[in-house]
């Protein structure tokens, strides 16, 4: 909630009301769901906002100073009289208020909007005012008047480090951009990456660590300017090794706030011996990630997370539509692995308690019950109250939520928010898709006849057959006309990743986590899978064996002084149990290890799902895909088809994609 300085004592929140603006206030639109704080609050001659009256003794002259951002608007209304009905608002009462002032929050230099107005104050009747922070929308612009899309130019941003540091020492991270393609630095692990920008607006580069921290009294974030061509613009960071093993630094670049259009990653190892010699450049390149106008007008929830001797430090960037973007105190996990074993195990805790229930619908309607009270719980640990509170008031507007991310372990789709009103509300239900920050984002996925294979085994031991299965390989070798991974062990799997040329790679079947190690491990189980132990190799894909088979795309060719324009990585869906876990893994787990592999997409299950509901979800994820639907869509679809049908699992599934993607059955 804003901050408020107010010359009144008020009768704190109330959460319910909401406000309708009077015609006096047009053009701006206001609907109830932009309405960010509200409280209600009474007044009279005695108490309150009085400072005098003005003529007599029945009007009240009513003064107030409110806090408020650029983009605000700041409404007073005055409610009905109170008389019989105490001073709490209602639903009622705000609907036949009446705005008696109002103030933009740009017109101040000082940050506070004050308002002085009169109102009626009839003898002994209390007047009740609500004070109401919301956002401007002003009217659309038409096409004759709409500004020219920015001129972006050709440039590259590279970052550099030495590839082994000494724990305790202070070592330099170097970010260079420049409109030609960079060097790399002798020595150092490098990364560079082809960018487009829109040379009037600084390059936002924001650092993120695991097993490094920054060097006291520096900065995690500075700001680059475009340099003219010829010319290069530096930043430095400074950091800090501290255990030995491998470290990492994430760089994510950003003009416009919301999704970053490139990320550096540089790693390296951390030593407790002194560092001598060189060793030869190593260097990591992406491809070209344009400037996407539409992601402006989408709600972007940015996580960002650094980790040190396994405590995971999580900070967060709401931006809404219409421009506002506000950053949140940090929330720390003092032991990630260990909370993350306490999460996953609870969720599955609950799905045992309910699944031998009945009837589906009976199944559904306590589990997700259950599954809401946890997802408060989530809210509480996770999120700070502040952006609790704003997405409870913004609900409305976050329709085709992105969390951009490059934490992909906790379940954000369970998050659970209480919206004014009492009704909680699952973040999963915006349409919420996760914008990894290690990955390509491409907004078209040709899926090449020729190029769709799936994998969806024939169980051998009755214990692991599955009966919808069939159906799932009806759909995909039929409709979607897919070939089918024969004979489907682990080998043939990989070699299909490794090839690169697959434009939709499916597997159905059975997935679990293994412990190995004393760490968790997601893998998928093939055809010939048992009960013995160890399993046989060929019968068992883990997730860790993706980073071979699928390792980050090579560099360009530095002769060669072109920007390397790839095609899109395949759109991968696993819809196995428990293929979308991350536990303590980092990226030696699916999503996160395809994604740095190339794909340009990931559809994944978080925890068990039953046979048929798992088919049924993805014949309606893939059925809205061919109709032209984008992923997000597709996805939404697919969630509130399930939900609808009793389907418990509607939340399971966890998609990486870019939110305006769209696959291309046509292609050739």
């Amino acid at each position: 909630m804003p901050e408020h300085d107010i010359d009144a004592r008020h009768g704190g929140p109330a959460p319910t009301v909401a406000v309708r603006p009077a015609a006096h206030v047009r053009p701006f639109t206001v609907d109830p769901g932009h309405v960010e704080s509200r409280f209600a609050v009474t007044c009279t001659d005695a108490t309150g906002f009085a400072v005098a009256p003005v003529s007599d003794a029945t009007t009240l002259h009513v003064v107030i100073r409110v806090r408020a951002a650029a983009g605000q608007l700041v409404l007073v209304a005055q409610l009905p009289d109170a008389e019989d009905r105490g001073e709490a608002a209602t639903r009622a009462d705000v609907a036949a208020a009446a705005v008696v002032a109002h103030g933009r929050g740009d017109a101040s230099p000082d940050g506070f909007v004050t308002l002085e107005f009169d109102v009626p104050a009839p003898a002994d009747v209390p007047v009740r005012l609500v004070v109401a922070h919301v956002y401007m929308f002003e009217a659309a612009a038409t096409a004759d008047d709409s500004p020219p899309p920015p001129e972006e130019v050709d440039a590259f941003i590279a970052a550099d480090m030495p590839p082994t540091v000494r724990a305790g020492a202070v070592e330099t991270v170097a970010v260079r951009l420049s409109r030609r393609q960079l060097d790399d630095t002798a020595g150092h692990r490098n990364a560079q990456n082809p960018i487009r920008l829109d040379p009037a607006l600084p390059v936002r580069v924001k650092l993120r660590r695991r097993n490094l921290v920054v060097a006291p009294g520096t900065r995690d974030v500075l700001e680059l300017t475009c340099p003219p061509p010829g010319a290069v613009s530096t930043g430095l960071f400074r950091v800090i090794g501290v255990e030995r093993g491998r470290a990492e630094a994430i760089l994510a670049v950003d003009q416009v706030g919301g999704a970053p259009f490139a990320t550096l990653h540089l790693e390296v190892t951390v030593t407790d011996v002194p560092v001598t010699g060189d060793e030869p450049p190593q260097t990591d390149a992406a491809v070209v990630e344009r400037l996407d106008a539409r992601l402006r007008d989408l709600p972007t929830l940015t996580v960002g997370e650094d980790i040190v001797a396994g405590e995971s430090t999580l900070t967060f960037e709401l931006r809404l539509p219409h421009g506002r973007r506000r950053t949140y105190l940090q929330s720390t996990l003092p032991d990630k692995a260990a909370y993350l074993d306490e999460l996953y195990g609870c969720v599955e805790q609950l799905w045992d308690r309910h699944r031998h229930r009945s009837t589906a619908t009976e199944r559904h309607r306590a589990f997700e019950s259950d599954l809401a009270r946890y997802g408060l719980e989530l809210g509480a640990r996770l999120l700070p109250d502040a952006l609790r509170g704003d997405l409870a008031a913004a609900w409305q507007m976050l329709t085709g939520l992105t969390i951009v991310t490059t934490e992909t372990d906790i379940p954000w789709e369970l998050v659970c928010i209480d919206v004014h009103g009492g009704r909680r509300r699952f973040l999963g239900e915006t349409g919420m898709t996760r914008w990894f920050c290690g990955g390509t984002h491409p907004t078209a996925l040709p899926l090449r006849r020729g190029h769709r294979r799936y994998l969806c085994p024939e169980y051998s031991s009755p214990k692991w057959q599955l009966q919808h299965l069939s159906d799932e390989r009806a759909l995909l070798g039929g409709t979607l006309d897919a070939d089918e991974i024969t004979p489907g062990s682990a080998d043939d799997l990989g070699a299909v990743l490794g090839g690169r040329d697959v434009d939709l790679l499916h597997f159905g079947g059975h997935g679990d986590v293994a412990v190995r190690d004393g760490a968790p491990q997601p893998r998928l189980l093939l055809r010939g899978f048992s009960d013995r132990t160890p399993p046989d190799p060929s019968a068992v894909y883990s997730a860790d064996r993706v980073r071979s088979d699928l390792p980050r795309p090579s560099p360009p060719d530095p002769e060669s002084g072109s920007v390397p324009r790839h095609r899109p990585g395949p759109l991968v869906v696993l819809n196995a149990c428990r293929a979308g876990r991350t536990i303590r893994t980092g990226t030696d787990a699916f999503a996160p290890s395809l994604l740095s592999g190339g794909a340009g997409a990931v559809l994944c299950c978080l925890w068990q799902v039953q046979d048929d509901t798992a088919a049924k979800f993805v014949r309606t994820f893939y059925s809205a895909l061919t109709h032209s639907a984008t992923v997000s869509a597709a996805l939404t679809t697919a969630r509130r088809a399930a939900r609808d049908d009793g389907n418990a699992s509607w939340l399971a599934y966890a998609l990486y994609a870019h939110p305006f993607a769209t696959v291309d059955l046509e292609s050739p």
